[in-house]
């Protein structure tokens, strides 16, 4: 599943993708340990997935993430 939503995600436009990676980002910053959480390895897998798979897609692969998944 997580293929099929990078997929959706990467073939939106662009500022769709954009503005769903800002919106992840918002959450992160006031939300830090749910977003935590849901990255690392005590998430249930579906849920660990899709986050990281919906993170991953709406970004410009030449710019990394902020978080690293399952470190933070």
């Amino acid at each position: 599943m997580p293929a099929s939503v990078e997929a959706v995600i990467k073939a939106a436009d662009s500022a769709k993708p954009a503005a769903l990676a800002r919106t992840i980002d918002a959450y992160a910053d006031d939300f830090p340990h749910e977003v935590g959480w849901a990255t690392r390895a005590q998430a249930r897998a579906l849920l660990q997935q899709l986050f990281i798979a919906i993170d991953l897609a709406c970004r410009d692969e030449s710019k990394p993430a902020r978080r690293r998944f399952g470190l933070n």
